[in-house]
């Protein structure tokens, strides 16, 4: 079998029948792809990769400056792959069997500061600028978009993928799907729960125009909003705050 199949292989079974997100599925299939091509290209049988190979790899990455952090999870992407491999019968040895398994560097956050978080909150309205008839409704939904994410200290991901039937506003609070496809209940404040609720009876009824979306925050074609627009968004938010 060829490298290329044998990935999308892998790829399509950690996606049908394992607990993998879709964004961690999109990060092997990245991995294994930078792999490939340091390996002789996805037209290179597996049957002829050896530890080397992945050796080489390594450094490569090591070469290029790549953070603990990267190498460590291109490795384990590395050895899900190649178990998989084996488990198929594609392989009867496991050359990432002795891959030494480095520790990605974990670096402590530096939160905001309450008078950061204020003045990034703030920055919502009236200083963010927008063009056409929705200003007003895209500036609220941006606004309360980051009010959940602060107050409900949800992942990126998981805010942008919110949908209706998540929300329990007479609790309040929110049911999140997260890694591994887990679910938590997390509890909103009620000022939270309120400013939620009134951006979904006027605000977001206007930007999704009467069409049936399933998602809190819409983007502009009937998707949900992008993690890409969500970091645009805080990036154009930091600099007017």
């Amino acid at each position: 079998m060829d490298l290329g199949t044998a990935i999308q292989a892998f790829l399509d079974t950690r996606r049908l029948t394992a607990s993998a997100s879709p964004l961690t599925v999109e990060s092997y299939g990245r991995d294994l792809r930078d792999f490939a091509s340091t390996a002789g290209g996805e037209a290179r049988s597996i049957g002829e990769l050896g530890p080397s190979d992945l050796e080489r790899f390594l450094a490569y990455l090591h070469g290029k400056g790549q953070a603990a952090t990267s190498v460590a999870r291109k490795t384990t992407s590395l050895r899900q792959f190649f178990r998989h491999c084996c488990a198929e019968g594609w392989l009867t040895e496991d050359p990432s069997r002795d891959l030494p398994s480095p520790r990605g560097d974990r670096r402590i956050p530096d939160p905001l500061s309450e008078d950061e978080m204020n003045r990034l909150m703030a920055a919502c309205e009236p200083g963010l600028d927008y063009d056409g008839p929705r200003a007003d409704d895209l500036r609220a939904r941006d606004r309360v978009l980051l009010l959940v994410l602060y107050a409900a200290g949800l992942r990126v991901s998981e805010l942008c993928g919110l949908t209706l039937s998540q929300l329990e506003l007479a609790g309040p609070w929110i049911r999140v799907r997260g890694k591994g496809r887990k679910e938590r209940v997390v509890p909103l404040v009620p000022d939270v729960a309120r400013a939620l609720a009134s951006y979904l009876e006027g605000p977001r009824l206007r930007l999704v125009d009467g069409a049936n979306l399933p998602w809190v925050f819409p983007g502009p074609k009937g998707t949900a909003l992008t993690r890409q627009a969500f970091w645009y968004l805080l990036r154009r938010l930091a600099r007017t705050a």
